[in-house]
């Protein structure tokens, strides 16, 4: 993720239980260090950033999902709360941060995508399911500056697209592109999703081994 009050670049490691921090060139500037309590060793996974440098963590610590949990940190890196109860979320991975401040995070173990308020209310849930729109095994999520949700849908091999209202908390399905397959345009479970300023989509096409990008 990108912070965008520096335009550092902050990567997850999960078994390290650490985010390191490097400068837009790629050069390794420090480990990020929170400041607070966080209740024992974490294992941070997604981030997400909001426009005032907030940082939103998903933390999958531990081998029991009891424990999942976002972690939301200030600018300065100190813990400002955590987010989702006890038992709520598995295996929480792609996170992403809309233009109202809420907050998209795809609860991968539990096949669906959930919408919490910026203070931790969920809010809204795209279920698991066979239905259009619905998900399987979702991963990677974005959102780009047109206010659209992009889901990598792993084991449905495609991303789904919603559009974001700000008059609602549920993301209206749109459509999906993709499907199984190793020739260009086709996904062997997918995982990873970014959006730039253009409407492009990037998308780590895991068992293919590369990265594709779509246009929107």
């Amino acid at each position: 993720a990108i912070n965008p009050t520096t335009q550092d670049v902050y990567v997850s490691a999960r078994l390290t239980a650490s985010i390191y921090v490097y400068d837009a060139n790629g050069t390794y500037l420090r480990t990020f260090a929170p400041k607070g309590d966080l209740g024992g060793k974490w294992n941070p996974l997604g981030l997400a950033f909001a426009p005032d440098g907030t940082l939103y963590v998903t933390d999958v610590r531990g081998q029991d999902s009891k424990n999942h949990r976002i972690v939301v940190f200030g600018p300065d890196g100190t813990l400002k709360r955590s987010m989702g109860a006890p038992g709520q979320l598995s295996f929480p991975n792609g996170i992403a941060v809309d233009g109202q401040g809420n907050i998209e995070v795809s609860d991968s173990n539990n096949g669906r995508l959930v919408v919490f308020s910026p203070y931790g209310k969920m809010m809204a849930m795209i279920s698991q399911g066979i239905g259009e729109g619905d998900l399987g095994l979702p991963r990677g999520a974005a959102v780009d500056d047109a206010g659209r949700l992009f889901v990598a849908d792993t084991s449905d091999h495609q991303v789904r697209a919603y559009k974001i209202d700000a008059a609602k908390a549920m993301p209206t399905y749109i459509g999906s592109f993709g499907e199984e397959g190793q020739l260009d345009g086709t996904f062997e479970y997918p995982n990873g999703v970014a959006t730039d300023s253009r409407a492009h989509i990037y998308i780590t096409d895991r068992e293919n081994n590369r990265v594709q990008m779509w246009g929107y």
